[in-house]
């Protein structure tokens, strides 16, 4: 016999009113077993995501061979600061599907966060061409334009401009190009 069939039995004879037939007590009990079972796994998964990074690293353990598990976990170490961490990620997304511009796009903005603006450039280069209408390519590739390192102002005004034709309300566009007007 064994502990499940234990458990049953103990319920039945503890539990069983004398007015209800003993396979009630079962039903009762297999429903209580399964809702314990169900909050285990809950716990578990409550354990295992209990911040972006290790939801991110459960998720790419559970499928290495997908790209959005290495961006959802590059994202998160890029908002923690852990920006080497991050282009490892993106550069693992880009290593399984070379034609992911989100992929190119986070590893562009990984880069310039270190201050490597030339493979930062690269980057969105490649996230523009592979999707011409991302507005944050676009947008990014402006501002690592106007970087220090680089300091393109037509370039960047030719990217901000591109951004107001994909979105028009696009506030920060607007403000960066109204810098650069001051600049020229």
């Amino acid at each position: 016999m064994g502990p499940l069939e234990i458990l049953i039995m103990r319920l039945d004879i503890i539990n069983h009113p004398p007015d209800k037939p003993p396979g009630m007590t079962k039903v009762r009990a297999v429903f209580f077993l399964l809702l314990f079972a169900l909050s285990t796994g809950a716990f578990a998964r409550n354990t295992a995501w209990q911040n972006e990074i290790s939801l991110g690293m459960d998720l790419v353990e559970k499928s290495p061979g997908k790209v959005r598990p290495y961006i959802a976990l590059a994202s998160a170490f890029y908002k923690s600061k852990r920006v080497d961490e991050a282009i490892a990620s993106y550069s693992a997304a880009i290593a399984l599907n070379p034609a992911s511009a989100e992929a190119h796009y986070g590893l562009g903005l990984a880069y310039a966060a270190q201050h490597m603006f030339g493979k930062a450039e690269e980057q969105c280069l490649a996230a523009i061409k592979l999707d011409p209408r991302s507005v944050k390519a676009h947008f990014n590739y402006g501002v690592i334009c106007l970087s220090p390192a680089m300091f393109d102002l037509r370039r960047a005004a030719a990217e901000f401009e591109s951004v107001l034709l994909l979105d028009p309300s696009n506030l920060q566009a607007r403000q960066f190009l109204a810098y650069i007007s001051k600049q020229r």
